[in-house]
């Protein structure tokens, strides 16, 4: 895995990550390394730029109710990360190669996770490097290791919340952006390909331009389209409400683009499964999709479902005879 996501190889900065890639193994948290997880997060409480006694007061009196929350148990520590659901959130260990084996229970070095906001959006957690290990470039690669697997999983932004003078400069240094309190945000680049497009026209059935394009452009023979699309994308092209069409009406029953509800896609009422647009809405999500909520990250819903649509147009135009 790359330690030196979006910085120059020649910088300072990217030769110290390139040896703390060198320095430490990262790898996945096991059980005996709970207790280590507790006095990573005791000390990340209680960290050495709090100075003033009344806060350092009310963080020792809140401590225990957070390792209760997240780290009193296994299961706790499972449920906190969410573990359990996709396979998308997750929480590494870092060791020192030279002051370990790399074996669970021993020191660790530091910490960090990362948890999902929906298909687009990874949040950056429980970043911890042990005070030993600081000033070597461990808290750059860890937060690298969360960027890279944002890139690989197709999510397009890392967000983040730290209070800390220290942790806000290094979080600065690998390109996030703070808004204000605390917040930042890094967009990733990732390596999702629009590889299936679906061109719709005649969603209403007399809006003649987009069926116009589908049935006299790209459903004939032409040579520049098929040369585009090689080098591109897989294209389908749909007249969509047909029936409406023939009649050179807007609809026959009801208005088809108020049919794809995802409630009503899955569970139509009986008084409509019947009528025209109906049948052609459940006909056409199955074709391109079908429609639902992604539980997952876009890449991994992409990789499980590779038959469905990527990019969906749909052309809507006037009336009139253009």
């Amino acid at each position: 895995m790359s330690a030196s996501n979006s910085i120059s190889s020649s910088t300072p900065v990217a030769k110290r990550t390139k040896s703390a890639a060198e320095s430490y193994v990262i790898r996945n948290r096991e059980a005996p390394d709970l207790a280590e997880l507790r006095r990573c997060i005791t000390e990340s409480y209680l960290n050495d730029e709090i100075t003033d006694p009344e806060i350092l007061q009310i963080l020792r009196e809140g401590l225990p109710a957070a390792l209760q929350m997240h780290f009193a148990s296994e299961e706790v520590l499972l449920r906190s990360f969410a573990e359990g659901v996709n396979g998308e959130s997750f929480l590494v260990v870092a060791q020192d190669k030279a002051s370990t084996n790399g074996k669970a229970g021993e020191k660790l070095a530091g910490c960090i996770g990362a948890i999902p906001h929906g298909p687009f959006e990874l949040e950056l957690v429980r970043l911890f490097v042990d005070k030993s290990q600081r000033g070597r470039g461990l808290g750059m690669l860890l937060v690298n290791y969360v960027l890279d697997y944002a890139e690989r999983h197709g999510y397009e932004r890392v967000t983040l919340r730290c209070g800390s003078p220290s942790g806000q400069g290094l979080y600065k240094s690998c390109g996030f952006v703070m808004t204000e309190r605390g917040y930042f945000w890094k967009n990733v680049k990732n390596n999702r390909k629009i590889e299936k497009v679906a061109l719709l026209g005649g969603t209403h059935g007399n809006e003649l331009v987009g069926i116009h394009l589908i049935n006299e452009v790209w459903a004939k023979d032409s040579q520049w389209a098929n040369e585009l699309l090689a080098k591109s994308f897989q294209l389908k092209a749909y007249v969509c409400n047909e029936d409406a069409m023939h009649k050179n009406v807007r609809f026959v029953d009801r208005d088809l683009n108020r049919c794809f509800e995802l409630d009503e896609l899955l569970n139509p009422r009986k008084d409509e499964s019947v009528k025209s647009e109906t049948k052609r809405a459940q006909w056409l999500n199955q074709e391109l999709g079908p429609k639902c909520e992604i539980p997952t990250s876009i890449g991994r819903w992409k990789k499980e479902n590779p038959g469905r649509v990527d990019y969906l147009i749909d052309m809507h135009s006037t009336t009139s005879n253009m």
